[in-house]
């Protein structure tokens, strides 16, 4: 060990004949002798073979293991590719709110979906208000959507068959999964309530007028009317209110 004249480090002199250079690494496949082992026995052919079937049997498992066994598809996207969902008739009821000069759009739609599936069916004005204004904090409504948001869910509540189901068995926001062929679809219905031996499936819209969007709405409720059916064993009637 070496101490300079200025500075308090130190500097080590090792002498290179004292050290043992270009030895062989003594770890993994890098060791010599377990090589010439294997090249001696015929090992190392094998070993190959061994880990080429070791990878193709790999391949194949990530093969399978990256194959859907199921599509998911929400109902909404497949409500929306045509053709016959069922023969299911679909009625199309309406509240009596007010619908000039309210706001239009799918936030608004949100917002009184978020107001039904809170507040109590046989709620009165000042709880739909409530919850009207709690909904609007949480999703950053305006102040108009909010007025207008409760003045919608109050006449929906008005409305007889929201008045039946208030009185009736009935499920709200409920998930729903049907399996159809390789595909299930997934998705929350509004409404369904009991009426004797049968489940009526409620759709709320917000749209003023139906127009092109009629028929996308109607597959829609089909597929959560035929999830009920399948799941509970029950006939089930489907309807849109447009509240």
């Amino acid at each position: 060990m070496h101490f300079p004249q200025a500075g308090t480090h130190t500097v080590v002199w090792w002498d290179p004949r004292s050290l043992r250079l270009r030895a062989d690494q003594d770890a993994g496949l890098r060791q010599q002798r377990i090589l010439a082992v294997d090249q001696a026995s015929g090992r190392d052919a094998e070993s190959e073979r061994e880990h080429d079937a070791w990878q193709k049997h790999r391949a194949e498992c990530t093969r399978r293991g990256s194959t859907p066994t199921h599509r998911v598809e929400i109902v909404t996207t497949r409500s929306k590719l045509g053709g016959p969902v069922s023969l299911l008739p679909v009625a199309v009821h309406r509240t009596d709110a007010v619908r000039e000069g309210r706001p239009r759009g799918k936030a608004f739609g949100v917002l009184v979906h978020a107001v039904l599936a809170e507040v109590r069916l046989n709620g009165d004005n000042a709880q739909v208000v409530a919850a009207s204004q709690a909904a609007g904090r949480m999703l950053g409504a305006s102040e108009a959507d909010v007025k207008h948001a409760a003045a919608a869910a109050i006449a929906a509540l008005r409305h007889p068959l929201l008045r039946e189901a208030a009185s009736a068995e009935h499920r709200r926001e409920s998930p729903v999964l049907l399996r159809d062929n390789d595909t299930l679809i997934e998705g929350v219905l509004d409404l369904a309530f009991r009426r004797g031996d049968k489940w009526i499936i409620v759709d709320f819209k917000t749209d003023r007028e139906l127009d092109d969007a009629k028929a996308a709405y109607e597959a829609q409720v089909r597929l959560y009317a035929r999830a009920v059916s399948e799941t509970t064993g029950c006939p089930t009637e489907a309807l849109l209110l447009l509240v």
